[in-house]
C-alpha cells in the first residue's frame, strides 16, 4: 500500500473523532485486500451509500470535470500547500508532494485520487487523460449521496491491514465551483478544475 494512502488514513482517523460518522460499531474495522488494480478494497462490500444512486444530486455539482484540493488546515494550522522549505522537515511532507482530486459521476459514484506534484525533471505535473482511469493503482472508488446542497462521501480507508468505512460531510458552493469539508479540527477546500473537452470519460464500473 502506498505511503500516501496510509498517511491519509491517519488524517481521516483523527478527523473521525470530531467530524466523520462511523457506520455502526460493526463497521469500525473491516478486513481489506489489494485487488487486481492495486487498490485497497474491503473483502466484504458493505458500502451503505451504494444503494442510494446519489440521492438528490445538486444541479451545480460538476460531474464532468474534477475538484482539486487547494487548501487544508488541521487545528487551524495550514498543512497544504506548504512551501518547499517547509516540506523538508514536516510530517505532512508526503501529502504536499501530491495533487489531490475528486471526480463525481452521475449515479452516486466518486473517485478519489492523486498524482505526484512534480514530474521526474522537477517541473510541475498536470493531469493527463490516463490519470482519469478509475482502475489506476491506489485510487479509491467511493460513493456519495446528497440532499441538494450538502454532500456525504462514503469511503473505505487503509489502516495497517484493516480499513474503515467513513462518511465525510461536504458543502457545495452555490456556483458549484467549491467544495468545503469542515470539522472541529480539519478544513479542506476543493476547487473545480476544468478538463479538456476532447478527453473521453472512462466507464464507471463500480
Amino acid at each position: 500500500m502506498g505511503s500516501i494512502k496510509y498517511f491519509l488514513f491517519l488524517i481521516f482517523s483523527t478527523a473521525l473523532l470530531s467530524s466523520c460518522s462511523l457506520l455502526g460499531v460493526e463497521h469500525i474495522f473491516e478486513k481489506g485486500y489489494t485487488n487486481e488494480h492495486g487498490q485497497y478494497v474491503p473483502k466484504r462490500d458493505r458500502f451503505q451509500f451504494k444503494q442510494y444512486d446519489g440521492g438528490t444530486i445538486p444541479e451545480n455539482l460538476d460531474t464532468v470535470n474534477v475538484y482539486r484540493l487547494e487548501t487544508m488546515y488541521f487545528d487551524q494550522v495550514k498543512m497544504y500547500p506548504l512551501e518547499q522549505e517547509e516540506i523538508q522537515n514536516n510530517a505532512w511532507g508526503e501529502l504536499n508532494r501530491q495533487q489531490m482530486f475528486m471526480r463525481f459521476y452521475p449515479g452516486g459514484r466518486v473517485l478519489l485520487f492523486s498524482i505526484p506534484l512534480k514530474k521526474p525533471d522537477g517541473s510541475i505535473n498536470s493531469l493527463t487523460v490516463k490519470d482519469l482511469n478509475p482502475n489506476s493503482p491506489n485510487y479509491s472508488k467511493a460513493y456519495y449521496r446528497a440532499d441538494g446542497h450538502n454532500i456525504e462521501v462514503e469511503d473505505f480507508v487503509y489502516g495497517e491491514g484493516y480499513g474503515r468505512y467513513i462518511i465525510s460531510d461536504f458543502t457545495l458552493s452555490s456556483t458549484g465551483d467549491t467544495l468545503r469539508r469542515k470539522s472541529d479540527r480539519l478544513t479542506e477546500v476543493y476547487v473545480r478544475h476544468s478538463l479538456p473537452e476532447e478527453w473521453k470519460s472512462y466507464n464507471v464500473d463500480w
